[in-house]
């Protein structure tokens, strides 16, 4: 064990799987564990699995409904960020008009929202459908053939489309966000997935000082679960097939009236030069990250 300036205690190697303890605070993200059971409902309806990755605002869970019985993600965001995120709003307004238009909008599902109560403060709740980030099959198989490739960049473009003609721009569109649905998945019970991880990647905490609140943390930071290396054995059949692409990850959209755009989060890299070199953005700045995961790095 070894001690670090966050003052926490941490048993295990330091990974880029783990999000940081510190932010286990007052305001900060939720505190969940494998086999939790979260919900607006009695007794709550989803069952967390696992976690699929983390970002700066929240964690994100594979979790099983119970329900509806198939298996969704769980995206928590931590309680300082809660009450000024537009994400709901923005996925609501895109179902709805999705709804009459009756068009495919390859974008994320959003099947439930809720608030969640923790020691560290309210936190809001989205549940989706579960995607497979696009990153993942192109760098870990790299077999799918061209035209398959360029289905996937004409939904993409498709998407973002959808989006800007109703008003909302994504505002962090790169390849990270972009996924493909899969709908295998649901067939998979809780046991298949710790199976495929073959032991829980988890890292105990212990906080240094003895009057830290003990509910204000989890007992342990979990690893993320690498949904495409768990379907390349289990479902490899999804390698090669037509895909269906979803844009995800609308933590930093909003809805375009005017008024000055949220603080840019996009990576350097697929940034447009109005965002590097500051000035008042607009919607179309984002034409310039998908043009940069169009070409690649």
């Amino acid at each position: 064990m070894s001690g670090t300036d966050d003052g926490w205690l941490f048993v295990g190697p330091e990974s880029d799987d783990y999000e940081p303890s510190q932010s286990y605070a007052p305001g900060g993200l939720c505190p969940v564990k494998l086999g939790d059971l979260i919900g607006s409902g009695t007794p709550p309806r989803y069952r967390i699995i696992f976690k699929l990755g983390f970002g700066s605002f929240s964690t994100v869970w594979l979790a099983h409904d119970s329900v509806e019985s198939r298996n969704v993600a769980l995206k928590i965001v931590q309680a300082r960020s809660t009450a000024r995120s537009q994400e709901p709003d923005v996925l609501e307004r895109l179902r709805a008009l999705n709804s009459t238009a009756g068009q495919e909008p390859y974008v994320i599902q959003l099947l439930d929202s809720f608030e969640h109560t923790s020691a560290n403060g309210i936190h809001q709740v989205l549940v989706t459908e579960l995607v497979v980030p696009l990153l993942a099959p192109y760098s870990r198989y790299s077999k799918f053939k061209p035209q398959v490739t360029r289905d996937v960049l004409r939904q993409t473009i498709e998407g973002l489309a959808y989006i800007h003609s109703h008003g909302v721009a994504h505002g962090d569109l790169y390849p990270a966000n972009f996924g493909i649905t899969v709908p295998e998945i649901h067939r998979f019970e809780e046991l298949a997935f710790w199976h495929q991880a073959t032991y829980p990647p988890l890292r105990p905490i212990i906080p240094f000082s003895p009057h830290c609140d003990p509910h204000s943390y989890p007992p342990y930071l979990c690893g993320n679960l690498d949904l495409c290396e768990f379907l390349g054995f289990r479902a490899p059949e999804i390698i090669g097939r037509p895909l269906s692409v979803r844009i995800f990850d609308f933590g930093s959209a909003y809805v375009v009236d005017g008024s000055a755009p949220p603080q840019p989060v996009t990576p350097p890299f697929y940034a447009a030069p109005e965002i590097v070199f500051p000035q008042v953005a607009l919607k179309k700045r984002i034409l310039h990250g998908i043009s940069g995961a169009m070409f690649g790095p």
